[in-house]
């Protein structure tokens, strides 16, 4: 079946579902927003090469946005601040605005990309020479590909241990005190060193292994996933599985040996899984907290699941409803990047800027002199909030507050733009590794932004320890490859290179005699 058919068949489904819709007494607004959010969706799985990053968005933004409105709707359940029909009506308005942006952005880019194929992809977005096979480069990659892997091992220990912290922390306190007196007891070089783990192993995905060379750093990255859990956060536990699940996907169809990364077994395991899943993180919002859980069967734990998480919603609401006692100028938009211009450590060596509040806890005055959406909306509405409650935040009610439904539109518009640009590059045969990791670091910050602040997208590009990391890898690499390395190595550890050459022959005279015994047969 053509494409074209495809869609036909797929619009004329949707229409038919829409007017259901109407019979139902579904508010025509949001009949437009699950709409939307269907066609951008379709859109994304058609070429998973491509659009892997926009599906997880997508998917991220219906969870954490549209899954409150989607069971209020058609299921009945309770939506969290309703506030009236003026309000669940802008936020509806709000998040049919955000997805019709992002399409047209994408689709737009996408289109260009096209259209100038030979001028702009070859020379901007695949960064690395064309010819990868190039002795030189090739050695290169495999040369970051081990030492990547390597400083990911070694760091490994670093990161554990400071996670363990925190869930010794909240295991002997609890899940809200962990927000108003968690302090690290860590030294400053061990965290620093954590802080560049998760990187490595970007590097070391970027380059593109193979899956048996994956299997163990990926096992090691869900093992922190699962620990994280313990922190009372599933947060982590759900953007780390969902890194591995994109990046498999990803392998899936940019594989040049043919690789099959998933499987139909793989598949049905999914599939079940999932609402297994979905139905235990809903329930363990309850067990963290000590509560009863909520619901006596599978069906409204799993549709709990996307009340519970559809709340990020709310905020676009609750930001207008509070709007006049949120502060004008604070420009919430920005929160993340104002943060790292305060608190970055290489800057304070520059200059010092001086504000009256912490960022590391919940209190008045971070809520009422800082810029964070998070905090002062939480600081207005909870009255525990100086007990470590809070409401999150919502990337689109922070652009409405700042710039309005022109903001909302604009700030889409980026995304979508570099939501295309980055699912090019890591879909390029000549792909550049440094900027594949780069993007793979950004790709949680998309999953994040619908119950984060916007520009969390670009205050990453800034983190310190990923800079660090990369500066690392680069230097022992650009080290590797010089003609000295080797004069070195010798006067260094002549014992090791006597003992390489010893690991080498054994393995060789190994492999002759198993290619012997295969040539028997």
């Amino acid at each position: 079946m053509s494409n074209k058919r495809k869609w036909i068949i797929f619009l004329l489904t949707l229409l038919c579902f829409c007017i259901i819709s109407l019979f139902l007494d579904v508010d025509k607004v949001f009949i437009l927003v699950f709409a939307m959010w269907c066609i951008c969706f379709t859109y994304a799985v058609s070429d998973l090469k491509q659009r892997s990053l926009f599906m997880a968005f997508l998917i991220a933004f219906f969870v954490f946005l549209i899954g409150g409105h989607f069971v209020y709707e058609y299921f009945g359940m309770e939506i969290k601040y309703y506030l009236g029909d003026e309000y669940y009506r802008h936020s509806n308005i709000s998040l049919f605005i955000s997805l019709l942006s992002i399409f047209v952005a994408y689709f737009v880019t996408s289109f260009l990309l096209n259209a100038c194929k030979n001028k702009f992809t070859c020379t901007i977005l695949s960064v690395s020479k064309p010819h990868e096979r190039d002795t030189g480069i090739l050695d290169k990659k495999i040369k970051t590909r081990n030492v990547s892997k390597a400083l990911f091992y070694v760091t490994y220990f670093f990161w554990m241990i400071v996670l363990i912290e925190k869930v010794v922390f909240v295991q002997t306190s609890s899940y809200l005190d962990y927000y108003i007196n968690f302090e690290t007891r860590m030294p400053f070089a061990v965290n620093a060193i954590a802080a560049m783990c998760p990187y490595f192993l970007y590097l070391f995905l970027a380059t593109f292994p193979r899956k048996s060379e994956c299997r163990f750093p990926l096992i090691l990255y869900a093992l922190y996933a699962g620990v994280s859990l313990f922190t009372g956060r599933r947060g982590n536990l759900v953007y780390m599985i969902f890194f591995i699940f994109v990046y498999i996907i990803l392998r899936h169809y940019v594989s040049r040996d043919n690789e099959k990364w998933i499987t139909k077994k793989a598949v049905i395991l999914l599939v079940t899984a999932i609402p297994i899943g979905l139905a235990f993180l809903y329930s363990y919002n309850y067990i963290r907290s000590g509560q009863e859980i909520a619901g006596d069967s599978f069906m409204e734990m799993f549709l709990g699941f996307f009340q519970q998480q559809g709340f990020s919603s709310s905020l676009i609401r609750l930001g207008k409803y509070h709007q006049s006692a949120l502060n004008d100028n604070a420009y919430y938009s920005f929160f993340g990047i104002v943060k790292w211009a305060r608190t970055n450590t290489v800057l304070k060596l520059i200059f010092n800027p001086q504000y009256d509040f912490s960022y590391l806890h919940n209190d008045v005055a971070f809520a009422t002199k800082g810029n964070s959406f998070s905090n002062a909306l939480s600081y207005i509405v909870l009255k525990n909030y100086l007990k470590g409650a809070g409401l999150g935040s919502c990337y689109i009610a922070e652009l409405y507050h700042d710039f309005g439904y022109i903001g909302v539109v604009l700030g889409n518009f980026v995304y979508g733009i570099m939501m295309c640009m980055i699912g090019r590059i890591w879909s390029q045969t000549n792909r550049n590794v440094w900027l594949t990791a780069l993007f793979f670091g950004i790709f949680e910050s998309f999953i994040k932004a619908p119950r984060y602040y916007y520009d969390i997208v670009f205050q990453y590009a800034l983190d310190l320890g990923m800079w660090s990391s990369f500066a690392l890898v680069f230097g022992i690499v650009l080290l590797m490859s010089t003609k000295q390395w080797q004069v070195i190595l010798s006067k260094v550890s002549p014992r090791l290179e006597k003992w390489l050459g010893k690991y080498k022959k054994i393995f060789k005279h190994r492999d002759n005699k198993g290619s012997s015994k295969a040539s028997r047969l």
